[in-house]
């Protein structure tokens, strides 16, 4: 069993591994960042296990750890998962720490805070720890072999990724624990994630950059789709309000999901289909939601300066890639459905959109304007490993996935205007799927792989088109007068 994870950023890294390695003398054995990382896997998509498998959180308090966003939500999970905690304050008073976190201190409770001397002689905690840990698996017969700590090692590529912190997690031999990279801002944004994170069973966090889950104006959702029904994006008669449309694949079933002056674009259903996140302006820039099935309160993911928009589920449903302009361009990040800012995925002066995740999860396929022109990207869940898929003159865009994960659907000017085109991964077999002096463009694969929906302007506005993969059977899916795009499938 997990016994204690350690929370610390970058400055406290020394004081932190001392603590483990005082730990792991006594006999429990530790896990920490730059000496068990696993090469080659996400450290996002270890992140569920790391805090609910430790017993104890061990939280150095200091100046610099006080401002941490990524400490905060470690703290705010830890508590929602029930754990005890042992604070360690260093360099800094208690009654400072109780002035500038009154969050941790309610997470506390009642916890006894310890003291290291400024020398950062963690010899004086030690013993108190050690004792606390002792009552706490008192009982077991035997205390987990010991693995002996070793001085950091510097890591290739994620360290940048992980934001200059690192976690400690002492587990059991032979466990490699997950790593934890949340992020949240601001006591107001804390207290809201607890609140509506302990009501939806999500204990996780919110980031930098990230609202916390703080609650927006009222709206419901009407429907839920269809398994397999087609969403999209539409307006009302006179165009004054977006809503959210579902229609089945042989065109039944027609309705109206959401309307809602807080909607603008981008729904994306979550995979087991309770949950849609969208992208509104209504706090002033574009900022991403996320709405549930049962809820009238929509939950504001993003709350930057700048704009955060085209949110795109993983296949799980625990992740949420998406375009933000924080950096001064376009890159893609992700985040857990609770609003947790865990990473930038890329970062290159030239901008990344459009993020599509592979139907197997193992990868996100993206644009990007790298080549100084619009070319598809495909990069690991990650961010590493990232390699041009297309490569013309002219623009490809707005890449969606087969549901095999082997193809890749785009949009390209290649022949004069917007076509839909189809793509192996590995980049042959290139072929287009449309062909008409209209435009064709947002083309999106069916979940049982057959067909692919796109938008065309072929009757003088915007309307959902369905065609086989394979070329055959287009037929038009939407009717009407006003605007229609942004088709996606539910499953």
């Amino acid at each position: 069993m997990a016994h204690v994870f350690i929370s610390h950023v970058e400055e406290d890294e020394r004081l932190a591994l001392a603590l483990a390695r005082g730990i792991e003398s006594a006999g429990y054995s530790c896990w920490y960042y730059e000496r068990d990382n696993l090469p080659g896997q996400s450290y996002l998509l270890q992140v569920g296990r790391a805090i609910d498998d430790a017993e104890v959180m061990i939280v150095v308090v200091s100046p610099h750890s006080l401002s941490s966003a990524q400490v905060t939500s470690e703290v705010v999970r830890a508590h929602e998962s029930g754990k005890s905690f042992m604070p360690v304050l260093f360099r800094l008073t208690h009654l400072e720490f109780q002035e500038q976190q009154p969050v941790w201190r309610q997470a506390f409770g009642a916890a006894t805070t310890l003291r290291i001397p400024a020398s950062a002689d963690t010899t004086t905690v030690l013993p108190s720890i050690l004792l606390g840990l002792d009552a706490m698996v008192r009982g077991q017969k035997t205390a987990p072999p010991v693995r002996p700590a070793s001085d950091p090692v510097e890591s290739s590529g994620q360290e940048t990724r992980r934001s200059g912190r690192f976690s400690v997690l002492a587990t059991k031999p032979g466990r490699r624990a997950a790593l934890t990279l949340f992020a949240l801002v601001g006591a107001a944004a804390i207290a809201a994630a607890v609140l509506i994170l302990s009501s939806s069973g999500d204990t996780s966090g919110s980031a930098s950059g990230a609202s916390g889950g703080r609650s927006a104006s009222s709206a419901s959702i009407l429907h839920a789709p269809n398994s397999g029904a087609l969403v999209f994006a539409a307006v009302d008669g006179e165009g004054a309000q977006a809503q959210v449309h579902a229609i089945n694949l042989d065109g039944t079933g027609s309705a109206v999901l959401l309307r809602n002056a807080l909607f603008e674009s981008d729904p994306k259903w979550s995979p087991d289909g309770k949950r849609m996140v969208f992208t509104s302006r209504s706090a002033g820039n574009r900022d991403i939601f996320i709405l549930g099935v049962n809820s009238d309160q929509p939950l504001q993911l993003t709350n930057h300066v700048a704009d955060d928009l085209e949110p795109t589920w993983s296949p799980d449903g625990a992740l949420i890639a998406f375009t933000s302009l924080r950096d001064g361009n376009r890159n893609i990040y992700v985040m857990n459905p609770a609003g947790s800012i865990q990473a930038r995925l890329t970062d290159d002066p030239a901008d990344d959109f459009h993020p599509a995740w592979s139907p197997d999860g193992t990868r996100i396929v993206f644009t990007s304007m790298r080549d100084g022109n619009r070319e598809i990207y495909v990069m690991a869940a990650d961010g590493s490993n990232q390699r041009r898929l297309t490569d013309h003159t002219q623009n490809d865009d707005q890449p969606a996935w087969s549901p095999d994960s082997k193809k890749v659907a785009f949009v390209s000017r290649r022949d004069g205007n917007r076509e839909v085109y189809v793509i192996d991964l590995d980049g042959t077999g290139l072929r287009r799927l449309t062909n008409d002096q209209a435009e064709d463009f947002q083309p999106a694969w069916s979940p049982e792989g057959g067909h692919i929906a796109f938008v065309s302007t072929r009757d003088g506005h915007r309307e959902i088109y369905l065609t086989r993969s394979d070329s055959t059977g287009l037929r038009r899916l939407t009717y009407g007068t006003t605007d229609k795009d942004q088709p996606s499938w539910s499953r």
